[in-house]
C-alpha cells in the first residue's frame, strides 16, 4: 500500500496512477489483506449495538446482544471461534468472515 502511495506521490512518468486507479488498487489491497472485511465487521457490530442501545432494534436482537454481554464465553469456545475466523481468513472467505465476526462476538 505504501508503495502505491509513494508511486503516486512521485509521479513516475508514464506509470503515474490516476486517482481512480489508485483508489481501485487500494480497495483491492484492502480486500485481499482482510482489512476491508475487518472494518465492515466492526461497523456492523457498532451499528447493531447502537440500534439496541437506543431501543430501535427488534426484541430478538436486543436479547441476543444482552445475552452476549452478560455471559462470558469459556476459553475453549473463544479459541474455537478464533480458529474458525483464522480458517475463513486463510481460505480467503472474507465475506463469510465479515458475517462470522460480528455474530461470534
Amino acid at each position: 500500500m505504501q508503495e502505491l502511495l509513494q508511486q503516486h506521490a512521485e509521479g513516475e512518468g508514464e506509470d503515474e496512477l490516476s486517482l481512480h486507479e489508485l483508489r481501485d488498487r487500494l480497495r483491492t489491497s484492502f480486500r485481499e489483506t482482510g482489512v476491508l472485511a475487518d472494518i465492515t465487521a466492526r461497523l456492523r457490530r457498532q451499528f447493531v449495538a447502537e440500534l439496541v442501545q437506543h431501543h430501535h432494534g427488534p426484541p430478538a436482537m436486543k436479547a441476543l446482544v444482552a445475552n452476549r454481554q452478560i455471559s462470558e464465553l469459556p476459553l475453549t469456545q473463544r479459541q474455537l471461534r478464533n480458529l474458525v475466523a483464522d480458517f475463513l481468513r486463510a481460505q480467503g472467505l472474507l465475506q463469510s468472515l465479515a458475517v462470522f465476526l460480528p455474530e461470534s462476538g
